[in-house]
C-alpha cells in the first residue's frame, strides 16, 4: 500500500527506465588512519606524502560559489568561527552485512510500506509506473540544523565542541526518520536532555543538552541521540561506543560509517525489532547507474512516500552542490526528498549550515541538477552509494 506524504506534481505518467542489477552485500573497504588523514589535508588544498606512497599532484580549483536556496532559515555566524566539516560519512564498520532477502526484495521492488509503518514484502513487484515530479513535504524537515561546533545549547550553556562539525551523517538520517510514524514520534518527542562523547579518552568532548525544537531549528535532539547515544541491539557488540559516529578518534576524524545510518533507520522506524527492515545499503559501483539510482529515488519517493540518504562529495570539478563551493570537497550525507524529471533536478535537505559547509549557506532545501548529483555520487572517495 503506498503512501506519499506530500502531494506530488504529475506532468505524464511514464515507465521508470529498466534498472540494472545491483549489488547485493557490498565488498567491505575501510578508512584507515593514515586515508582519513589524506582527505584531511588533502580538503585543505595540502598535498600529503606518507611513506610508501606515490607522489601526486592536486590542482586548486578557483572558488565559485553557487546558491540556490530554497524553504531555509536565518542561521547566522560570526566569522571568527572555523569552517567546520572536514566530512562527516566514512566506510562502512568491518564485517558489516545485510540480509541478503531484504536486499534482493527491495531491489525487485517488493518492499510494500503501509500508512502505519509497517513493511511487506510483496508476493510480486508493486508497479514501476511513477508520475515525472514527486517531492515530499519539508515543512518540518526543512528547518533540520546540526548543532554547530560551538554556540549556545538548549539549556542556555555556552559550549565549543568541534566533533559536532562532522554530524551529517546523524542529521540525514533524522530527517529521513521524520517521514516514518516510528521516526516521526522520535524526532519530535524527544526530551531536553544532555549528551556527552561516550569515549572518554577523547582528545575534544563536552556535554550538551538538547531538545527536539528550539528557537532556530529542528531535530538537534534526534541529532545529537543518534550521534552519541544511539544504539541497536544487534550492534552492541560490533560498536565500540554507543553513537552512529565513529568514536575511535575527534575531530577532524569523526565521522559516521555508512552502515550505522541504515542500522540506525532500520532501528527506528521498526520500533527497535529489527536492523533489517526496509532501508539497505547499495555501494556505489558499476551496477549503480544513473538511471538505476533514478529508479531507486523513484521508487522510494513516489512509491513510497518516504526519503533516502545520498552519500556525496560536496564538489568535483566544474560539479558541486549548490551550497557548497567548488573548491574542498568533502564526502558527506544528505537526504533525497524529491525529484522532477522535466526540470531534471533533485530535491535534497542538507542539515549541514554556517560553519559547516564552505559557503555559509543555511541548512535547508535545495535543487541541484540530476546529472550534478549523479556525478557527486561518483565522486564520493569512499562510494559509500545510498541508503534506500
Amino acid at each position: 500500500m503506498k503512501r506519499l506524504l506530500a502531494s506530488a506534481v504529475t506532468v505524464i505518467v511514464s515507465q521508470a527506465p529498466p534498472g540494472d542489477t545491483l549489488p547485493g552485500t557490498p565488498p567491505d573497504h575501510y578508512a584507515s588512519e593514515s586515508g582519513r588523514q589524506r582527505r584531511f589535508f588533502r580538503s585543505r588544498g595540502v598535498r600529503m606524502r606518507l611513506p610508501g606512497a606515490r607522489p601526486t599532484m592536486r590542482r586548486a580549483v578557483p572558488l565559485v560559489c553557487a546558491m540556490l536556496l530554497s524553504g531555509v532559515i536565518a542561521q547566522p555566524i560570526s566569522a571568527s568561527e572555523p569552517t567546520g566539516s572536514t566530512g562527516g560519512v566514512l566506510p562502512a564498520d568491518p564485517g558489516s552485512r545485510q540480509d541478503q532477502a531484504l536486499v534482493l526484495a527491495k531491489q525487485q521492488g517488493q518492499l510494500g510500506v503501509s500508512p502505519d509503518g509497517r513493511v511487506q514484502i510483496l508476493a510480486a513487484a508493486a508497479s514501476s509506473s511513477f508520475p515525472t515530479a514527486a517531492t515530499l513535504a519539508t515543512s518540518w524537515t526543512g528547518k533540520v540544523w546540526e548543532p554547530k561546533g560551538s554556540g549556545t545549547d538548549d539549556a542556555n550553556n555556552s559550549y565549543s565542541d568541534s566533533n559536532y562539525w562532522n554530524f551529517c551523517g546523524p542529521g540525514a538520517t533524522a530527517v529521513a526518520l521524520w517521514y516514518w510514524p516510528a521516526g516521526q514520534a522520535f524526532d519530535t518527542g524527544i526530551a531536553l536532555a544532555a549528551y556527552t562523547e561516550p569515549n572518554s579518552a577523547l582528545s575534544i568532548r563536552a556535554t550538551t543538552s538538547w531538545a527536539a525544537t528550539d528557537s532556530v531549528s529542528n531535530g538537534r535532539g534526534a541529532i545529537m541521540y543518534l550521534a552519541e547515544k544511539e544504539l541497536p541491539t544487534p550492534d552492541a557488540t560490533s560498536w565500540n561506543w554507543p553513537g552512529v559516529i565513529d568514536w575511535s578518534r575527534s575531530y577532524p576524524y569523526d565521522g559516521t560509517p555508512v552502515d550505522r545510518i541504515r542500522d540506525a533507520l532500520n532501528w527506528e522506524i521498526s520500533s527497535h525489532t529489527s536492523v533489517n527492515f526496509f532501508y539497505v545499503w547499495t555501494v556505489y559501483s558499476s551496477s549503480l547507474t544513473a538511471s538505476a539510482l533514478h529508479g531507486d529515488i523513484q521508487s522510494d519517493i513516489a512509491g513510497e512516500g518516504v526519503p533516502l540518504v545520498a552519500n556525496v562529495a560536496t564538489a568535483s570539478g566544474r560539479y558541486h552542490l549548490p551550497n557548497w563551493a567548488k573548491t574542498r570537497s568533502v564526502n558527506h550525507s544528505i537526504t533525497i526528498v524529491g525529484y522532477d524529471d522535466k526540470a531534471a533536478t533533485y530535491t535534497y535537505i542538507d542539515t549541514c549550515g554556517p560553519g559547516c559547509n564552505n559557503t555559509g549557506s543555511a541548512a535547508g532545501v535545495y535543487k541541484v541538477s540530476q546529472a550534478t548529483m549523479w556525478k557527486l555520487l561518483a565522486a564520493e572517495t569512499d562510494h559509500d552509494g545510498i541508503v534506500w
